[in-house]
């Protein structure tokens, strides 16, 4: 009886085989790190919309005005955007909070750094974190001592200043619409509603 002889893998073939994993993987890397940044900045743009939805359920649930918050982090223009169910200005514990992503920035002021949201067909925006919705789900504001239907679109106005090139905008209409938007350079050039 012949024994047949087992033969495995050399040495120099497993070195080329671990050389080429190797290669490939550092060629994807970037990619994969660029996709995983773009996620987590998408993520924080629903999670900001998602909690304007909320808010604008629990004004109708409650049968009262409620308010978002904005509440930035150690100094920086990221940080906690939430419902501020007792009107002080603050996150309280027990409020419901999405934390903003540590490289997006939230405008605080009057005017964003690219494609303002005039482009949006929105001919009355104001960017502010401090969103008030009614009892019937609208958003209000107060003028002369009233609340009063708002007279302009209200926009969450995001920047990843780490890259410069992501933008994200979370509007909300009179009638109380949330809509998500990025800033897309190619092939398209201008906001784009996030699905």
């Amino acid at each position: 009886m012949r024994r047949r002889r087992e033969r495995g893998f050399s040495l120099l073939e497993m070195l080329a085989v671990v050389t080429i994993l190797l290669i490939l993987g550092a060629m994807a890397s970037p990619q994969l790190m660029r996709s995983i940044r773009t996620y987590r900045l998408e993520s924080s743009a629903r999670q900001v919309g998602d909690i304007l939805k909320r808010t604008r359920y629990e004004a109708m649930r409650r049968n009262q005005r409620i308010s978002t918050v904005f509440t930035p982090v150690g100094g920086g223009l990221s940080g906690n955007f939430g419902i501020d169910y007792n009107d002080n200005d603050a996150l309280d514990a027990g409020e419901p909070r999405a934390r903003v992503a540590d490289s997006l920035w939230v405008f605080m002021w009057t005017a964003g750094p690219i494609g303002w949201p005039g482009a949006l067909d929105y001919s009355e925006s104001m960017l502010t974190t401090d969103i008030t919705f009614g009892p019937d789900g609208t958003v209000v504001e107060q003028a002369g001592g009233n609340w009063q239907l708002a007279t302009n679109i209200r926009t969450v106005y995001m920047w990843d200043f780490q890259t410069g090139q992501d933008y994200f905008l979370v509007t909300v209409t009179p009638a109380g619409n949330v809509k998500a938007w990025k800033y897309s350079f190619g092939p398209t050039f201008g906001w784009q509603q996030m699905r």
